[in-house]
């Protein structure tokens, strides 16, 4: 049935949101996901189209989406998109299984009266493989 209603894709997706963005009386669908996110209008039949390019949300460089909403933001009674992009991130440099890599997680402080730059915490390192944490020696 999703393929025929043309919303059938396969990858990684990890949001959805639904309002009539085109303000035409059926519901609409956008996703965010691994690649490229997608906007899909309800052609009113039961089918939906994939305008992405037509809508100008096309991105020339994969994006990994993971979360989206449509509100009516400025209250001019048009709905209005807000899409949350993780990070950049490309499967073709990405770490295979098995092959070791390392990363520290920092958190840095909002408060105006700490140095920004300096992190506030600096936790666990994490090597993809083989699995498991190992904390940093004390300073």
């Amino acid at each position: 049935m999703t393929q025929s209603a043309g919303l059938f894709r396969s990858g990684y997706f990890y949001g959805v949101t639904i309002g009539d963005y085109n303000n035409d009386g059926f519901e609409d669908i956008f996703v965010t996901g691994w690649e490229q996110n997608t906007l899909y209008r309800n052609n009113g039949d039961g089918t939906f189209s994939d305008v992405t390019k037509q809508a100008g949300l096309l991105s020339p460089q994969p994006r990994f989406g993971s979360g989206c909403a449509f509100l009516d933001y400025d209250r001019d009674g048009k709905l209005d998109l807000f899409v949350a992009n993780y990070l950049t991130f490309d499967m073709k440099t990405a770490p295979q299984a098995g092959n070791r890599m390392t990363a520290t997680l920092k958190m840095y402080s909002v408060d105006r009266a700490a140095s920004p730059m300096d992190p506030i915490l600096s936790i666990a390192t994490m090597a993809t493989a083989p699995s498991r944490m190992s904390h940093p020696p004390p300073a």
